[in-house]
Order: structure tokens, then C-alpha cells, then sequence
């Protein structure tokens, strides 16, 4: 196969060939890797005072059992009405302040805190349904 030069081979070999860079980090931040990408690692590093406990689970688990996990928190922020996708996506995803968040979905943010600790827990049941727990 011929792209323009930019590689002569077969699938197999450019897909050995790019394996190594499947990894790298973010050239624009280093430490994130997006959640939303369909391929690639889907870890993103978060600093300790933000981190995500979803994230946290996942990095301790085998690739196998990450794919999974990743796969059962997709499905279940799909599943979520659009306040608390947004919700979820604007602390854990964007790092913004639960205050900050709460104030884009019009909670308080004490009210935003405790959504935020039952949608956790709506996650955590769907992970242990999938046979997905911490090692």
C-alpha cells in the first residue's frame, strides 16, 4: 500500500509500525489523553486535589479490563439526561470547579456535589455489573 508516500507496506506493518505512538502523550498537554476517543488509551492524568475516581480505577486495571470499563462508562454518560452528561463532563472531563459546573446546569453547589456522588454511583454499579471492581 501507497499513501502518498508516506508509508509502503501492507495494514499489518504500518499498524506494527505506528503500535509504539499509539501511547504518546498530547503534544499540546502532555498529560491528557482523551476520554472521548473511540481509539487509543482512554486515560487522561488529573492532578490529585481533581482527581477523577473513574480514571483512577481504570488506570489500575489491565488493558483488557480497561477497554471494558471504558466501554461501561460510555454507555452509561450516554444514558445520563444532558444536565448531568454535562455535569459530569465539565468536572471529571474539563477540570472545571463543581461550583463553576453547578452554576452552567443552575444547581447550587452543594446540590451539584451530592448529583455528582449519586451519578458516581450509578457508574460504580454498572462497572461491577460488567464484573469491572478495583484490583
Amino acid at each position: 500500500m501507497l499513501v502518498d508516500e508516506l508509508f509502503t507496506g501492507s495494514y499489518e506493518q504500518f499498524r506494527q509500525a505506528a503500535e509504539p505512538i499509539q501511547n504518546a502523550p498530547c503534544r499540546e498537554n502532555p498529560r491528557f489523553m482523551s476520554t472521548n476517543d473511540q481509539q487509543g488509551d482512554p486515560l487522561r492524568k488529573t492532578s490529585a486535589a481533581d482527581s477523577n475516581p473513574l480514571e483512577i480505577l481504570i488506570k489500575k486495571l489491565n488493558r483488557q479490563r480497561r477497554i471494558t470499563a471504558v466501554k461501561v462508562i460510555r454507555e452509561t454518560t450516554d444514558s445520563l439526561c444532558e444536565n448531568d452528561q454535562l455535569l459530569v463532563r465539565l468536572v471529571y472531563g474539563s477540570e472545571h470547579p463543581v461550583r463553576a459546573a453547578a452554576k452552567v446546569i443552575n444547581l447550587s453547589a452543594s446540590a451539584a456535589r451530592r448529583r455528582l456522588k449519586k451519578l458516581l454511583m450509578i457508574y460504580r454499579e454498572n462497572l461491577l455489573a460488567a464484573g469491572i471492581r478495583e484490583p
